[in-house]
């Protein structure tokens, strides 16, 4: 869990915002990770999206400052702390310890410019794929995924089905390799139905959820796909969710 505070982030926050808000209320009002990259983006349905949003010029402006994201959130941590608003953690810290160990392990002609140019451009390539490829364009974002404005779930108020109808898969990522799987978040769904459950023991419950599905009588093609994607889908999805303003079609067949 430490790996997030070496990027600049706290795990600390990572379980109120993702685990508490986002795995809870996936795709809703109350998820945080819809919010957060308000208003520059906005996924939320409605009828009165901006030209801006709608036109994806604030896509356009957010990828220009995509590498500074974890940046801000350092900065904005500092500040926290500075005022008293949260305490100082030891994980906090880590960061700053990195910083050391790359000074000391340069050449040693090299001086503390050098290594923080190093440790700059490594965490700023981390801020723009970490955020392009799990915050802009995720498994939750493609048009055809439950968002807020968008009325019913799909398929009932159980929360396992919500997840169902708010959560995609990848069809590259998933199964040819076990850490291209675990690095770019596949097997989201069955992530998101057993979040605390270790990644490599996903791919045996797949078998188990299509069962249940069947079980229950949802749609033979949402069984069959789990609402996989491509990695082509995934972005195109994206980009017409931001420009959506009606609400979706709830008929699967209609939809796939």
């Amino acid at each position: 869990m430490y790996v997030w505070d070496l990027g600049l982030l706290s795990s600390y926050e990572w379980r109120i915002t993702h685990a508490i808000s986002h795995h809870c209320y996936t795709n809703s009002i109350i998820d945080f990770e819809i919010s957060i990259v308000e208003p520059m983006i906005d996924y939320r349905v409605y009828a009165t999206k901006s030209l801006w949003h709608r036109s994806h010029l604030s896509l356009m402006f957010i990828l220009i400052i995509l590498p500074l994201m974890l940046f801000i959130e350092l900065f904005k941590r500092i500040i926290s702390i500075s005022i008293g608003h949260q305490k100082l953690r030891p994980e906090n810290l880590l960061p700053l310890f990195q910083l050391v160990a790359m000074r000391l392990l340069i050449p040693s002609g090299e001086g503390w410019m050098s290594a923080f140019l190093l440790w700059f451009a490594m965490h700023a390539g981390c801020s723009f794929s970490l955020i392009f490829g799990d915050g802009l364009v995720s498994y939750h974002h493609h048009h055809h995924l439950f968002h807020t404005g968008d009325g019913e779930f799909s398929y009932g108020l159980d929360w396992g089905l919500a997840q169902l109808d708010a959560t995609g898969d990848s069809k590259l990522v998933t199964g040819p390799s076990f850490f291209i799987e675990v690095v770019l978040f596949g097997n989201h769904v069955l992530h998101h139905m057993f979040p605390t459950l270790d990644h490599g023991l996903l791919e045996i419950l797949k078998p188990v959820l299509r069962k249940t599905c069947r079980d229950f009588n949802l749609p033979e093609n949402l069984i069959q796909s789990l609402n996989a994607f491509n990695g082509w889908d995934l972005i195109i999805g994206t980009l017409k969710q931001m420009a959506r303003t009606r609400v979706r079609k709830t008929d699967m067949n209609d939809r796939r």
